[in-house]
């Protein structure tokens, strides 16, 4: 290794360097590899780069502080071959490293492909005090509101939670309410107006039933069809048989969408098919996605712009257009350059710092097929679309476009979602041939209802006016109609249902379902079913609607918060109720699996009861004095779970099933061999206070693990919330009535009609 000063610039002639080197005292950060890369070496991070074959002469300029004399910055330069050569062999090596990167981002960010001053390209990177290659600068921990007109605090950044969340908590503090982080995005919120839980955008008023209306595609395209609400012409498909329906589609309309009913953020859809051989690839796809449960959606192919309507509480406030990830020229800098400004723009922002412009192969490939390299200099305004995809995680822009955007569409987000019996929060996806112009049944088309929209991009925009969504969310709450009272039903709310959509209404229907429809019908109600799970039912101005054990009035922060086992303790420890006493949780996948199974299995050799759990399915007693059986258990459970083994010991084996509507309890169903006679009234107003602690849940039912009368000693009342279920099988209740309540299914309509009348 030779070094040469020029001012202050020392040049380092390093084509034998094989580790981090140091020259005149200076590391310069630099090891051999195979491709180019960041490596750590010596303790620190260095530019790896490729081997002594594929790169013989390499040289380094680093650029010293006039006033340490330290360097600063590292100039790599490709020695002994024309600029050309040079520039192309960089920019090789560059695509191949992305490919290769452990963390692709971050080599495009730390490392550098500039335009050389001596002519042709060069690699650059700063240098830390260590002589590796520098972190970048941390992320903004504050960032001013812009959503926010006047004077306020400065919005706190945190990375361990959603950006929604984040504005949530603000915009709550900033209304004088006090909040509680209950579990990742999990958020209470508690006034003298009362306690409301949220989930992103969703709250305990947001009807769980929506992940029903609007996440099946089939039925959401049913549902705005009856509110004149524009789609695509298509076709929904349950079976391989209904291939020839797609076929005549195709002969129709020169091109097609094909996607499953079921499916989110773009799996397994396929856009632009043209031939019969791309609609069988495309329908095997979509059928592989969807499931047996699920069926496949045909439509025309609607060719336009897109964006997201997000509505609250029947007024549109924010218009967001995705804008694809696009690079524009200054006529000096190299496309990773603008790739590495433009990701730098991204991480400071609190919406889009994880998602991050990344090069993939089809990416790479596209430069090339345009003719342009990652070391290509863009004119000045010159402009280079990197992908057509307009998904901000892939690397989209988001614009906030309200101002821009003809009145008429509003109108239109509005209807789709009056579609969703009970839904005030969500966002409408719409294609437009022209958003300025007003809209017409032939210029555009809904695409999709989201029941839980991001809404970040309204008050993180890349461009255009910042929107309050999230506040408008929150003030939703201090409304009268805050419990969802939904108005009168559209004229078309009760059309029956058309075409290909009773295929699916005759399958058979699921008995909840069924109990609750019965229970309706005698209540007055006319009942129409749209799926063998999801009723509609009307009665003068009231609607309302049931899929399997939730209703209208099931909240869907509500079921997640029942949901969390650390929501839950925090719940139920305000509530004064016992959840969770004596519980551990373990690995799934530990290499000594068994041991940790059989030490386990020997400390509760003594409890009365014993149950394991994973995930939020119901918990599973287990006898530990059954060794084979307990293994075996802990090891199913731990392959179908994705997140820890929760193994608990309980007072008793005795499960009480109670439930509990609107704060009352109408059912119980003892354990066998016992009956209601012995029946503690306290563990039963435990179960009533525990289901009344969950903002949202109108039906749920409580698990209460408690012995009987005759079987306790004393005066003592051990009892213990074992689990909240939010689905309850309503038909399996309905000979247990408890108390004043007799008949089950009256009780439960005549509460249902109550709060919906509130």
């Amino acid at each position: 290794m030779t070094c040469t000063c020029e001012s202050s610039r020392i040049v380092v002639a390093a084509p034998g360097v094989h580790v981090v080197g140091a020259g005149c005292d200076m590391a310069i950060g630099i090891a051999r590899g195979d491709v180019l890369g960041l490596t750590r070496a010596a303790g620190r991070d260095v530019v790896s780069i490729p081997s002594a074959q594929r790169w013989p002469d390499v040289r380094v300029t680093l650029e010293t502080g006039s006033a340490t004399g330290t360097p600063s910055t590292a100039t790599l330069h490709l020695c002994g071959t024309g600029e050309a050569e040079a520039a192309e062999r960089l920019s090789e090596a560059y695509a191949e490293g992305l490919l290769e990167a452990e963390s692709q981002t971050d080599l495009i960010a730390r490392v550098q492909l500039i335009s050389d001053p001596i002519g042709g390209v060069a690699l650059q990177w700063d240098i830390d005090d260590q002589g590796g290659v520098a972190e970048l600068p941390a992320r903004p921990d504050f960032v001013a509101p812009g959503w926010v007109e006047r004077a306020a605090p400065d919005f706190a950044v945190r990375s361990t939670l959603r950006d929604v969340t984040q504005i949530l908590e603000y915009e709550a503090r900033r209304r004088g309410l006090q909040v509680s982080v209950l579990d990742n995005n999990l958020v209470l919120t508690e006034s003298q107006e009362g306690r409301h839980a949220y989930l992103y955008s969703s709250s305990d008023t947001a009807p769980y039933t929506a992940h029903k209306g609007a996440g099946n595609k089939h039925l959401a395209r049913l549902l705005l069809q009856r509110r004149d609400v524009s789609v695509a012409p298509g076709v929904a498909c349950r079976r391989e048989e209904d291939f020839s329906l797609a076929q005549s589609l195709l002969r129709k309309h020169s091109r097609l969408v094909v996607k499953p009913s079921n499916g989110s953020k773009g799996r397994g859809v396929t856009v632009g098919v043209v031939d019969e051989a791309g609609l069988r690839r495309a329908w095997d796809l979509a059928r592989e996605t969807a499931g047996e449960k699920g069926s496949v959606l045909v439509e025309q192919q609607f060719t336009g712009s897109e964006a997201r309507f997000s509505v609250v509480g029947g007024a549109v406030r924010g218009v967001v257009r995705r804008i694809p990830p696009t690079l524009v020229g200054d006529g000096t800098s190299t496309i990773q350059q603008l790739l590495r400004r433009r990701n730098l723009e991204r991480r400071a922002s609190p919406h889009l710092w994880s998602r991050l412009v990344r090069m993939d192969p089809h990416r790479i490939d596209r430069l090339a097929q345009a003719g342009l390299t990652l070391s290509t200099v863009l004119g000045i305004g010159e402009r280079y679309v990197i992908d057509h995809k307009a998904g901000l995680s892939s690397g989209a822009a988001s614009h906030e476009a309200l101002d821009e955007t003809h009145p008429s569409y509003g109108d239109v987000a509005v209807q789709a979602v009056r579609a969703i019996p009970g839904l005030q929060v969500a966002g409408v996806d719409i294609m437009a041939h022209d958003f300025s112009q007003p809209a017409a049944p032939d210029n555009y088309i809904v695409v999709e209802l989201n029941h839980q929209p991001g809404v970040g991009g309204h008050h993180f925009p890349a461009s255009g006016r910042p929107r309050n969504v999230v506040g408008a969310i929150l003030d939703l709450h201090e409304l009268p109609s805050r419990h969802r009272s939904v108005g009168s039903p559209s004229p078309h709310s009760v059309r029956p249902p058309t075409g290909h959509s009773q295929g699916i209404v005759s399958a058979k229907r699921h008995p909840t379902t069924m109990t609750w429809a019965e229970a309706l019908e005698s209540a007055g109600f006319s009942v129409e079913w749209l799926a063998p799970d999801y009723i509609q039912a009307v009665r003068g101005d009231l609607v309302t609607v049931v899929w399997r054990g939730f209703t209208m009035l099931t909240g869907k922060a509500g079921v997640s918060l029942a949901q969390s086992r650390k929501a839950m303790r925090h719940v139920m420890a305000e509530a004064g109720v016992e959840y969770e006493a004596e519980a551990k949780t373990f690995r799934r996948r530990p290499k000594d699996i068994e041991a940790v199974a059989e030490r386990s299995r020997r400390r509760l050799l003594d409890a009365p009861a014993v149950t394991m759990q994973v995930d939020a399915q119901r918990p599973r007693f287990v006898d530990p004095n059954d060794r084979e059986a307990f293994h075996r258990t802990w090891r199913l459970l731990c392959e179908e779970g994705t997140s820890g083994l929760l193994v608990r010991r309980h007072k008793s084996s005795n499960l009480w099933r109670v439930l509990v509507s609107h704060g009352e309890s109408v059912a119980i169903i003892p354990p066998s061999g016992l009956t209601h006679a012995d029946t503690g009234r306290e563990w039963v107003e435990a179960a009533e206070r525990a289901v009344g602690a969950i903002p949202g849940l109108d039906v749920a039912e409580a698990h209460i693990l408690a012995d009987g009368r005759a079987q306790r000693s004393g005066d003592e009342t051990a009892y213990e919330l074992l689990a909240i279920h939010v689905n309850p099988p309503v038909h399996e209740f309905v000979s247990h009535g408890w108390g004043e309540h007799g008949a089950v299914v009256e009780a439960l309509v005549a509460h249902h009609v109550r709060a919906l009348q509130s």
